[in-house]
């Protein structure tokens, strides 16, 4: 009989955030169970990928994903406490700012892939040149955005009348949500329609009952990623145990 759980597959590339560092990620892989395993190899599957927020898992598609980086830990796992949440005067001016666009929730595509992809080769043009996703690919996206029908996933979108603003990649967990990816329109950036999609989700889950908001990995030597240390309070993952993690600055 084959182990039973998912086996951990290592990947090394160079690191995206910091220059000179390598980056290796695990990935989740389930191994290959016979015909009377199936409901074992099922359940296992399930309880993962309800759960891979709290054990500090991302999710791009069907990979599922975390660091583990030698002699290295500045990449975080991070989650919002969704019910003790600090709207600051800042957060509130950015919700007076988009009173105006109008948000969808839905698991099903309500723009076209094209469009879609529009949107995202500007956000990746004018924001992420020095990243892995650099240059947009159309498959990427597509992958990045597809909606799993064995996943409680769904879209956030958000609109200007019919112009489409930003998109939000959002998991439903056991515990909370979790903030996949979000990409939004560069051109209007005195919007800060990338907070403004956080603290959308930050709502959905506390008026869906949840504890979390898992925002990926907090990684503050990164100029462009210390904007998830704002959302306060929060618990980072630490030696593998959530700690909490409070910043009292306005």
């Amino acid at each position: 009989m084959n182990s039973v759980g998912p086996k951990l597959l290592a990947s090394q590339q160079p690191c995206p955030y910091i220059e000179g560092k390598t980056e290796t990620l695990f990935h989740v892989v389930f191994p290959e169970y016979s015909t009377d395993e199936l409901s074992v190899r099922d359940s296992l599957i399930d309880a993962f990928w309800s759960d891979f927020g709290s054990h500090g898992y991302r999710r791009q598609g069907r990979l599922v994903y975390r660091p583990y980086c030698s002699n290295c830990e500045a990449c975080i796992a991070t989650r919002v406490l969704v019910n003790e949440f600090q709207m600051k005067r800042r957060f509130r001016r950015i919700l007076r700012a988009n009173k105006d666009i109008e948000i969808e929730v839905s698991r099903e595509k309500l723009v076209s892939d094209h469009e879609a992809f529009r949107l995202y080769d500007k956000y990746i043009k004018t924001r992420h040149t020095n990243g892995s996703m650099y240059p947009p690919d159309f498959n990427t996206l597509r992958t990045m955005l597809h909606l799993e029908p064995d996943r409680l996933d769904f879209h956030i979108y958000g609109f200007l009348g019919d112009r489409l603003v930003f998109i939000a990649q959002t998991d439903r967990l056991l515990d909370g949500l979790s903030a996949n990816y979000t990409i939004f329109d560069t051109d209007l950036s005195e919007r800060s329609l990338g907070t403004f999609a956080i603290l959308t989700q930050i709502e959905l889950a506390r008026r869906d009952g949840l504890d979390h908001l898992y925002l990926g990995f907090a990684l503050d030597a990164v100029k462009n990623m210390r904007y998830k240390m704002d959302f306060q309070p929060q618990e980072r993952l630490i030696e593998d145990e959530w700690v909490r993690f409070d910043d009292h600055h306005e």
